[in-house]
């Protein structure tokens, strides 16, 4: 009989007793049938499909279920198959060939990049794990068929121990540079996504015209990453999508800078007239520095 979700993801755990900490008060777990419970008895269940909700206070988030419904079928599309092949072939290069991948995407939202990213490497990974502060990214997860242990946190105050990982990914979210090191082993490595400065330039240019945000720099962020990190290598990948109309409505849909913008008749007429869509990104691989600011 084929085992639950929830029994895989309790039996990985139970394989990994330093994996995961309680966000209270930061002692370890055990197991009490299908809970987690630490050491000054906080319980937290795993749900049926797996996951676990870790975040100590509800947090509104601006992106909704339809945001990452729409982040979803763009994934299943194949239009960020590029970006998940280097990333694949990054982390093969910089984990060691008898060492286990322990790897978390942070920010992972509805999980597609963890996802495809952990089932190519499936044959050398111990454990993966998604992490995200929106319920509803986590809810589609799950939905997957993967052994990925999806988790509602914090990246503020992430619900892992120390030294859990040997790689973290951040894909076009946020960043805690403190968590990060804090979680990452002596020879992790973390991989950042930034955009690029094309990235989604025809949306920009449409609605964001004679405005500031019709350009964009990653400049400040990347300065940040190279304060904190020992960075290691950088990699810029740039290339073009054709989406049909409804693919093009699930872009508009999924990208954050265009959250509440209802098109007017020009930028309307002006969509109709894209007939390619550029994705740019920046990949920064980095290590955490001796000294920890």
């Amino acid at each position: 009989m084929k085992k639950s979700k929830r029994d895989v993801m309790l039996q990985t755990l139970k394989n990994n007793p330093s994996l995961l900490r309680c966000p209270k008060c930061h002692q370890g777990f055990s197991f009490q049938e299908s809970s987690l419970v630490c050491d000054n008895g906080h319980s937290y269940d795993l749900s049926k499909r797996g996951s676990v909700h870790l975040l100590l206070h509800p947090v509104r988030s601006v992106y909704d279920a339809a945001l990452f419904d729409a982040r979803k079928r763009t994934a299943d599309s194949g239009f960020f198959t590029p970006l998940i092949q280097i990333i694949t072939e990054m982390i093969s290069s910089y984990v060691k060939e008898d060492s286990w991948i322990k790897m978390v995407d942070a920010g992972c939202g509805e999980g597609s990049l963890a996802l495809n990213i952990c089932q190519s490497l499936s044959q050398r990974t111990a454990y993966c794990c998604g992490v995200d502060i929106s319920k509803d990214g986590i809810q589609l997860a799950t939905k997957s068929e993967s052994d990925i242990l999806w988790i509602v946190g914090d990246l503020a105050d992430l619900p892992f121990q120390d030294k859990a990982f040997n790689v973290v990914l951040n894909v076009l979210s946020p960043a805690n540079y403190g968590e990060f090191q804090r979680i990452l082993g002596d020879d992790g490595i973390l991989i950042k996504v930034l955009p690029g400065t094309g990235y989604l330039k025809e949306f920009r240019e449409i609605f964001y015209a004679d405005q500031v945000k019709e350009t964009y720099t990653n400049n400040q962020t990347k300065e940040h990453f190279q304060r904190r990190m020992d960075v290691l290598e950088t990699q810029n990948i740039h290339y073009t999508i054709t989406p049909n109309e409804k693919q093009l409505h699930d872009l508009i849909s999924m990208t954050p800078m265009l959250l509440n913008k209802d098109p007017n008749a020009a930028q309307k007429e002006a969509l109709k007239k894209i007939q390619a869509v550029s994705l740019d990104y920046e990949i920064l691989i980095g290590r955490s520095k001796l000294l920890r600011e």
